[in-house]
């Protein structure tokens, strides 16, 4: 089965050379460049956010705006001159990028929809085929469909 692609490792620069410990201030500047949040932002655009989901891995959407929609504040923080339309063109222009359920609702990287189709087969399963010994106790759920 294919992988999905991992993620960059990033290059630790330390005062004393290559290490297989790093101290505190390494290893926080090793956390932040992960999470694209080293201060390097790049400027945005479709094809930037695209990036930036793939660089993530997903990015969960929430609807709660209280100063912006969470998902938009994530991409905004990495992202300079993100605005909402460059998220929207690659759901629904481009379509590099589709929505779909992790443990939330998540933007995902449209190049990795093939390592979600067992999650598809499994959605349109009903709760006693998915369980083990095909109990439930949820028979109730009704049943949902996904492309």
């Amino acid at each position: 089965m294919d992988r999905m692609p991992a993620r960059p490792m990033a290059r630790v620069e330390t005062s004393t050379g290559p290490t297989d410990r790093l101290s505190p201030a390494d290893a926080r500047r090793v956390l932040l460049r992960l999470q694209a949040l080293d201060g390097s932002r790049p400027r945005s655009g479709s094809a930037a956010v695209r990036r930036m989901v793939e660089r993530l891995g997903y990015v969960q959407v929430d609807s709660i705006n209280v100063l912006d929609r969470a998902h938009d504040r994530i991409l905004a923080t990495r992202l300079a001159g993100y605005r909402n339309e460059h998220l929207r063109d690659g759901l629904e222009g481009t379509r590099t990028l589709f929505e779909h359920w992790t443990h939330d609702a998540s933007v995902i990287p449209a190049a990795w929809v093939k390592h979600w189709k067992h999650r598809f087969r499994r959605h349109r399963q009903t709760p006693r085929e998915r369980t083990p010994g095909g109990t439930s106790g949820s028979e109730a759920i009704p049943r949902r469909r996904f492309a």
